[in-house]
């Protein structure tokens, strides 16, 4: 089964980077999706199913804290990994609120994004919803 995973942060660099970090091998087949701003994502979740969601925190208009609430609330399986440039407690409890998978703190670790992504697709796995990690 296919994966779909959206990617949003409005710092194109950050956006790119995070895209070409993900390890496809080492995970389940997965097509992977981008939007740089909340409000861009809002239009790509109307054609595209959320499997995971990794959004930067701080966004202008809408913020990625009410992106995921939106997405959950459409997607209720979905998984959500934050990434964020501030290590700051409100957004990592707002975070946990969501139930998120992981928050991760820029610049992201190539180790900490495998470690996150297969953390989120274990729990679709538990839902019943994508692959059990290899």
């Amino acid at each position: 089964m296919m994966l779909h995973v959206l990617i949003v942060d409005d710092e194109w660099l950050d956006l790119e980077g995070l895209r070409d970090q993900i390890p496809r091998l080492l995970l389940p087949p997965m097509e992977i999706h981008t939007a740089e701003s909340g409000i861009h994502a809002l239009q790509v979740i109307q054609d595209v199913p959320v499997d995971i969601l990794i959004t930067d925190v701080n966004m202008p208009q809408l913020s990625g804290i009410d992106l995921a609430g939106i997405v959950k609330e459409k997607y209720p399986d979905a998984e959500i990994l934050f990434v964020s440039g501030y290590d700051d407690f409100e957004y990592a409890r707002q975070a946990l609120a969501l139930s998120a998978v992981w928050y991760l703190l820029k610049p992201v670790q190539d180790d900490e994004l495998l470690t996150a992504l297969l953390r989120a697709v274990n729990r679709l796995g538990a839902k019943g919803r994508g692959e059990e990690s290899p």
